[in-house]
């Protein structure tokens, strides 16, 4: 299917979106931030999420805010999962991968969770949900707390994990990086679960608390992609993939060979979410 950011009709001579978005961040909140929210609609009518049940293998946008377009790129890409790096400063969670590169007008609000909320709001949960991966690179407890206060307004859209129940709604938040793994498997009520690790894979540790395992491709494997993978490699993967499933769990490997030979892998082996920064380039392999 022909991407919808591709099809857009622009009339020759008028800005182009990116530049027009690029500005936006950069200009006075109320009115660019609404133009900004219709622009988001407009790029989201074309996307349809994807079910978090196992299915195809899916996108997971890493690192998703420096893509040209944040968010709307993958989306209309129908990738399933995003990632945005967070800092904590005072009280907002400013979106980054280091700490020099903090802006204060790129929120994790004013980038992901406001215009999701805008296009979501309005529309009937259809059991599909979308992945928000939170990856924490602040003090784990401090930056959770926040976390939990800027994602209250947008409850509406949240999927809700209540004791050994799930709510699921259109968006549902995991946490990664530095996380309150503590507070969080204290609390009864949540707007958010964890992003496991290989040890809870390997615990059986619960689905509803760590829906997705997330594992360093390099603590696994060997092969960087050049040449044919190993075949106890290739059994290696596999078998992962099928004890994460059998334990109701998705799995995503992280650092992975971003290139169509180990894409092919990781799409045989039926691993949920391909990691990537080649939004535009694992998208069309994903529909051939």
């Amino acid at each position: 299917m022909k991407s919808f950011l591709t099809s857009l009709p622009f009339a020759p001579g008028k800005e182009q979106p990116h530049f027009r978005y690029n500005r936006m961040l950069s200009g006075t909140p109320q009115g660019k931030t609404r133009t900004l929210w219709k622009y988001s609609a407009l790029l989201l009518m074309n996307f349809l999420a994807l079910s978090t049940s196992f299915g195809e293998p899916a996108g997971h946008s890493h690192n998703d805010y420096r893509q040209e377009i944040p968010l709307w790129t993958a989306l209309t890409n129908d990738f399933k999962s995003i990632e945005a790096d967070v800092f904590l400063r005072k009280d907002k969670l400013l979106v980054a991968h280091d700490a020099i590169e903090l802006c204060e007008r790129k929120e994790l609000t004013t980038l992901y969770l406001e215009p999701l909320k805008q296009y979501f709001s309005t529309r009937k949960f259809n059991g599909n949900s979308l992945i928000l991966l939170i990856d924490v690179k602040s003090e784990a407890l401090s930056s959770y707390r926040q976390i939990e206060e800027t994602l209250k307004p947008y409850e509406s859209i949240l999927t809700k994990f209540a004791g050994e129940k799930v709510l699921t709604n259109h968006v549902t938040v995991l946490i990664s990086g530095n996380r309150a793994i503590n507070k969080m498997e204290r609390q009864r009520n949540r707007l958010a679960a964890l992003d496991g690790r290989l040890s809870n894979l390997e615990e059986g540790s619960s689905a509803i608390l760590y829906p997705l395992i997330s594992q360093s491709w390099g603590s696994c494997f060997k092969w960087n992609g050049e040449g044919a993978m190993p075949e106890h490699e290739k059994k290696r993967l596999r078998q992962l993939v099928q004890k994460a499933h059998q334990n109701r769990q998705m799995i995503r490997f992280w650092g992975s060979p971003d290139v169509p030979e180990c894409w092919k892998e990781l799409k045989a082996a039926g691993a949920d979410l391909i990691n990537t920064d080649r939004v535009l380039e694992l998208a069309r392999f994903l529909k051939k």
